[in-house]
């Protein structure tokens, strides 16, 4: 696991993505989430609201894409879905169009409304589905702009760690008006790729403030349990360098390296045919049978009877 920075961080519901950033996502950090449809940003989403309730912390969904009732519907086919959470009220799955049936609201009373939600049920942990479908009703630029930098001022004063879905479809994008990239301290991209036998979802952390990350990309599953990434983890090295040195059984080019080859090493011998590449080795190991060692050699190219003949005309009897 990379080391964690200041220990305040909330668990993904995603072991392996824990173990990428250090423990989960800073507290307090505003993540955009990207991808295009159907590469996972809902599953994802859910699977770390209601990770929270685990954790005793309540979560806000906010939706303008599906309607909650059909929110509800998938999530009933998901193992972590918790519905006495729904129904406490420890999660609030809010439909942003249902609130706003007008489609264009002016960006402060989405941003107080969303505010105050969060407010009201002490939430720890709010995802906005999606940060692109809120900014599609403004119709010019500098009204996307500046919501969009509202939205990032009103987080920071709520202090809840935010999960921004963006629709993205370029493989090379994480925003449609790039100004969502600005507020977030975090940036994930999840993709379906081509390979040869078939389509194959990956998931990249991009961006993510105050922690060390592998930045390459990472196989993932979605299936009834949520979403498990395959990451290729480097074990830590929990042993020590050896120091000891083993004779060539030639002191003048042990002197050239230091002494003889480091114990536990491996040592390429390169060169043309001729050259003494095998009378080399038989050198090296007949030095370790000398020590009461035991040695091995494999060849490919002369049998077994060849090898004691050369060796024979050196005066070594293996």
């Amino acid at each position: 696991m990379l080391e964690n920075v200041d220990g305040a961080v909330q668990r993904t519901g995603i072991v392996e993505l824990d173990d990428i950033l250090g423990g989960g996502f800073p507290k307090g950090a505003v993540v955009l989430l990207a991808g295009s449809s159907g590469s996972g940003k809902t599953i994802l989403s859910f699977q770390w609201i209601f990770e929270g309730v685990k954790c005793g912390e309540r979560g806000v969904y906010v939706t303008l894409t599906e309607p909650v009732f059909k929110l509800l519907e998938n999530l009933e086919k998901l193992s972590y879905y918790d519905r006495g959470a729904v129904e406490r009220g420890d999660v609030k799955l809010i439909d942003l169009r249902e609130e706003f049936p007008d489609r264009i609201a002016e960006s402060k009373d989405i941003i107080n409304y969303i505010a105050e939600e969060v407010k009201a049920l002490g939430a720890r942990r709010l995802c906005i589905d999606s940060i692109t479908a809120i900014a599609y009703q403004y119709n010019d630029r500098a009204s996307i702009r500046s919501f969009i930098f509202e939205l990032g001022k009103m987080l920071a004063v709520l202090g809840c760690t935010t999960i921004l879905i963006s629709e993205v479809h370029d493989s090379d994008r994480y925003s449609v008006y790039d100004v969502e990239e600005f507020i977030s301290d975090g940036i994930i991209r999840l993709d379906q790729v081509k390979r040869d036998d078939g389509l194959q979802r990956i998931i990249r952390v991009v961006k993510m403030r105050g922690r060390s990350f592998p930045s390459e990309e990472i196989p993932l599953r979605i299936s009834k349990d949520g979403i498990h990434l395959f990451p290729k983890l480097k074990p830590p090295l929990t042993y020590l360098s050896p120091s000891d040195r083993l004779s060539t059984g030639n002191s003048t080019l042990d002197e050239m390296v230091g002494g003889g080859l480091i114990k536990g090493s491996t040592t390429l011998i390169a060169g043309p045919s001729g050259t003494g590449k095998t009378i080399l080795s038989l050198q090296f190991l007949v030095e370790g049978l000398k020590r009461g060692e035991s040695c091995f050699y494999m060849d490919f190219e002369e049998s077994k009877d060849q090898l004691f003949k050369n060796a024979m005309g050196f005066g070594w009897d293996l």
